[in-house]
């Protein structure tokens, strides 16, 4: 015996006990967990440079046009009033606003747009805001953007005392408050500068985090790091319902001039070139 909702939509069925066919009726019983499919709610937030530039909205609008997102949040310092405004206008993204870069969030239907200063008194400011708002708000949220941070050394390439303390008091913090750390996929850092082997500098600044309601809410949600270009920082773009595998076959194929000093590089090309 099965009790479903009409079949208007998709749904998910689990089938969690079957009794053996020895029961006279019904046959077969099968109690069944209902899932109905959320539409997918993609959410990007980019902390750019320089985002008046003709070269970054033309990067911008590929972006949006690729990657589809239903919110975006860009995240610029250095500009604001009509200048900002002029940006957010050229866009031409629908429902937009602009906010003063003060150092504190912007809550958007408890999506939370991160900047957190370098300063570390204005970035513990930050840490506590965000604590109170959890502490007030017992829905679910997440909070996406430039945390300005790292929770572990292997997430950046500078070593030593400080950058310890600071990985183990942003670890921490996220950790006593339960915090969920959106896993991710792409690149491994999310900000880099320099262009030589000595200033080359990067970070796994920018990243997702979560509550644990939106985490059963959407436990599918993945992160991903979007490809860095015309700013120090990549976007990242967060899926509630995650992102489908790229097909082997739109992969693109890559040669590494390596193989050619293989001893059997010619003999293994010989043996596999096809006339067809």
């Amino acid at each position: 015996m099965a009790h479903a909702l009409p079949l208007s939509h998709l749904m998910e069925v689990e089938v969690v006990a079957v009794l053996p066919p020895k029961v006279a009726v019904p046959d077969l019983f099968m109690e069944m967990k209902i899932t109905p499919q959320r539409p997918a709610l993609s959410l990007m937030t980019w902390n750019v440079q320089g985002a008046g530039s003709a070269a970054l909205m033309s990067m911008l609008r590929e972006l949006i046009r690729i990657n589809k997102p239903r919110v975006l949040a860009l995240v610029e310092t250095h500009i604001s009033g009509e200048t900002a405004q002029r940006v957010c206008d050229r866009i031409t993204f629908g429902g937009r606003t602009r906010v003063k870069a003060d150092g504190k969030f912007n809550a958007i239907w408890y999506y939370l747009v991160i900047y957190a200063s370098p300063d570390l008194a204005k970035k513990e400011e930050l840490w506590r805001d965000l604590e109170d708002f959890a502490a007030t708000h017992n829905r679910l949220w997440m909070a996406m953007g430039d945390f300005n941070d790292t929770r572990f050394l292997q997430e950046r390439n500078g070593t030593g005392d400080t950058m310890r303390r600071r990985c183990v008091m942003f670890s921490s913090w996220s950790e006593n408050n339960d915090w969920i750390d959106l896993n991710y996929t792409g690149l491994d850092f999310t900000w880099a500068r320099g262009h030589t082997a000595a200033t080359r500098k990067w970070a796994r600044l920018d990243r997702a985090i979560w509550n644990s309601n939106w985490r059963v809410t959407f436990s599918e949600g993945a992160l991903r790091n979007l490809v860095q270009n015309q700013s120090d920082h990549c976007p990242i773009l967060v899926n509630t319902n995650g992102f489908a595998p790229i097909p082997q076959i739109i992969k693109p194929f890559s040669f590494q001039a390596a193989w050619m000093c293989h001893e059997k590089f010619s003999e293994f090309v010989k043996s596999n070139w096809r006339n067809d």
